[in-house]
């Protein structure tokens, strides 16, 4: 879907209260959605996997989902993926095509263990989720927060790599859901002059600045 950068600058200067609450009508009402969906599947599996490339809000969706999940009556549990990355070892690290650290390989995570761990939290096991630190990049292993799901319960697992076949053949009954920032901005010629990857592109270097101790420079970004 696209959108034309006239009618965006029209909407802005007009009424941008009202151009904000519009386009997060939108976003609540696709929210509200999936959490019904997640709800319908619930008898099968309590396990959520929620996908999507870097910067394209999971982490935000995954918090909104459990909101509407909890208005419906429902509550939920998150399961990040980032807390399952390996500890960095330069040696061993994947690399991309130029030689730098590809940190979004599936190879980076702990998929063995977070399928384990999602199989146990299906079950009614507790888990103790590992911690891993961003700007060391050290995991500090499975020490982390105790974790068991009620028995209306679900966990919403979110990362990149969650619908991943290594994670995906855990759980072959779990709900399924991906994500994108992908519409783009046009003129009035219908030529692109903003992407959608070029948003997310802003998101992770705004994420990653504040929050993981990287500099824009050292960021890799796939399209």
């Amino acid at each position: 879907m696209s959108y034309s950068l006239s009618y965006i600058n029209f909407k802005t200067v007009s009424d941008p209260k009202a151009f904000l609450a519009e386009c997060d009508a939108r976003y609540q009402a696709r929210v509200a959605e999936a959490a019904e969906k997640i709800i319908a599947n619930k008898s099968s599996s309590p396990i959520v996997l929620l996908s999507g490339p870097s910067g394209s809000g999971k982490t935000t969706t995954a918090m909104k989902i459990a909101e509407a999940l909890a208005e419906m009556g429902i509550r939920s549990q998150s399961l990040s993926m980032d807390n399952y990355y390996k500890t960095y070892n330069p040696r061993t690290s994947p690399k991309t095509p130029d030689g730098k650290d590809d940190l979004e390989s599936p190879a980076c995570p702990d998929l063995d263990l977070l399928g384990e761990h999602l199989l146990d939290l299906a079950a009614g096991r507790e888990i103790h989720q590992p911690i891993y630190n961003f700007a060391t990049r050290i995991q500090a292993g499975p020490i982390g927060k105790a974790m068991r799901l009620g028995e209306h319960e679900v966990v919403v697992c979110e990362g990149i790599h969650a619908l991943n076949d290594e994670i995906a053949r855990h759980c072959p009954e779990a709900f399924r859901l991906y994500i994108s920032a992908r519409s783009n901005v046009v003129d009035e010629d219908g030529k692109v002059i903003f992407k959608g990857t070029w948003m997310r592109l802003m998101r992770r270097t705004v994420r990653d600045y504040l929050f993981r101790g990287t500099e824009a420079r050292f960021i890799y970004f796939k399209i």
